[in-house]
């Protein structure tokens, strides 16, 4: 089972954040820890570019984060951790 990241590729050109996702795939295709999400594979089309990942259940963390209040102490250090 994978994941995977749609990448509009008129917004990357109408923020001009093409060489921060080119950047980005790169870093990831380089990485490989037990606490970061592995990447797979770039697929793409006319419109959109695909990232192929790691599936890991529960969401991102920046969508927890989003939707809790506030992060106790002990809870944002096993983020850190």
């Amino acid at each position: 089972m994978c994941a995977i990241k749609k990448v509009v590729k008129a917004k990357v050109k109408e923020y001009n954040m093409i060489s921060q996702l080119i950047q980005e795939i790169k870093i990831q295709a380089f990485l490989n820890h037990p606490n970061i999400v592995q990447f797979y594979s770039v697929v793409y089309d006319e419109q959109n570019i695909y990232l192929v990942m790691e599936y890991m259940e529960g969401g991102t963390l920046f969508d927890y984060m989003n939707n809790k209040e506030i992060l106790s102490e002990t809870e944002a250090a096993v983020f850190l951790r």
